[in-house]
């Protein structure tokens, strides 16, 4: 009766990666998309081209850990992210088809003190695992960014700095491009080839 229920599952039309289980552990949901992403041809643990890391919009706290390799992997323009409760109270909205990417989190409980099978009480706190879905805010519409979010605000213009530094200097040296520098070879210091 084992080999007829195995057999099902093998022959069956749809793919058993598709098939959603009812109750999968977040480490399973973890571990399948980043399947997802290899068979994609993604790498997740690449480092994209970006210098922050990602982070959370309405709380601007940088993602750690695990969140940040599925997030960083997912190849958005911004580094913003937000849930679809945020999205709302930040008077917008997800736009319609996107796909949320997965997030994952500890839930500390309240302490509370136990009885143990030898009648000692202990004191424990339960950790749960938890996941939540969040959309980048290129997933987004009709939500205005606080300027100070966009990037980094200079108050002075480097490159006309740069030039007074220089400018002040008391012995500037010619600055010339590298193309542009000749090599100059004493004719004494020549090594004879040896074949």
């Amino acid at each position: 009766m084992a080999t007829q229920i195995v057999s099902q599952a093998v022959h069956s039309p749809i793919p058993a990666a598709s098939l959603p289980r009812p109750h999968a552990s977040v480490y399973e949901i973890v571990t399948q998309r980043i399947i997802e992403q290899l068979e994609a041809g993604v790498a997740p643990w690449k480092k994209p081209w970006t210098s922050k890391a990602p982070a959370n919009l309405c709380s601007t706290k940088e993602y750690r850990g695990l969140n940040v390799l599925m997030l960083a992997s997912q190849g958005f323009p911004s580094r913003f992210w937000l849930t679809f409760n945020q999205a709302n109270k930040l008077g917008g909205h997800i736009k319609r088809g996107a796909k949320g990417s997965l997030v994952v989190y500890w839930n500390v409980g309240e302490e509370r003190e136990v009885i143990g099978p030898d009648g000692s009480a202990k004191t424990q706190t339960p950790f749960l695992l938890r996941y939540s879905t969040v959309f980048n805010l290129s997933q987004t519409e009709g939500i205005d960014i606080p300027a100070k979010l966009l990037g980094e605000q200079r108050e002075n213009d480097p490159i006309a700095d740069c030039e007074a530094i220089v400018s002040a200097m008391p012995i500037r040296r010619c600055m010339v491009s590298a193309k542009h520098r000749r090599r100059r070879h004493s004719t004494s210091k020549r090594i004879p080839f040896v074949g």
